[in-house]
C-alpha cells in the first residue's frame, strides 16, 4: 500500500473516476454534436478543473495558506474559481448556444452559478 500512496496512485484513480463519471453523464453529446465535441467538453471542463485543483494543491496552499497568508489565499483560490468559471462559461457558450443552438446558453453568464459550484466542490473535495 506504501507504493499506492508513493506515487499518487489515489490522484490518477480520483481522475479516472471523474472523467469516466463525466463522460457517462454528457454521452447524450455524440448525438447531437458530434465525437469531437464530446470530447473537447470533456477535455476542456476536466483540464480547467484540473487546474484549478492543482493550483491550489501545489501552489496556493504552500506558498499562502501554510505561511499564514490567509487573506491572499483566499483572493488567489477565489480568483482561481472564478477564472476556471468564466472559462467555462465561454466553452458553454460556444457548445449549448451555437453548436447546439440553444439560444438561452447564449447568454455568458447563464451557467455561472453551476460552474462555480463544480469548482469549488473540486477544489474542496
Amino acid at each position: 500500500m506504501g507504493n499506492f500512496w508513493k506515487y499518487k496512485l489515489d490522484h490518477v484513480a480520483f481522475w479516472i473516476i471523474t472523467v469516466v463519471f463525466h463522460m457517462f453523464t454528457r454521452v447524450s453529446l455524440i448525438s447531437y454534436a458530434g465525437i469531437g465535441q464530446f470530447l473537447l467538453e470533456v477535455v476542456v471542463r476536466n483540464g480547467l478543473l484540473a487546474c484549478a485543483v492543482y493550483l491550489n494543491l501545489l501552489v496556493l496552499i504552500p506558498v499562502f495558506a501554510q505561511r499564514q497568508k490567509l487573506l491572499l489565499y483566499t483572493v488567489l483560490i477565489c480568483v482561481s474559481l472564478l477564472g476556471y468559471a468564466l472559462l467555462k462559461n465561454l466553452h458553454d457558450v460556444y457548445l449549448y448556444g451555437y453548436i447546439l443552438d440553444e439560444p438561452e446558453h447564449r447568454n455568458f453568464f447563464y451557467n455561472t452559478f453551476y460552474n462555480v459550484s463544480i469548482a469549488v466542490f473540486y477544489v474542496a473535495f
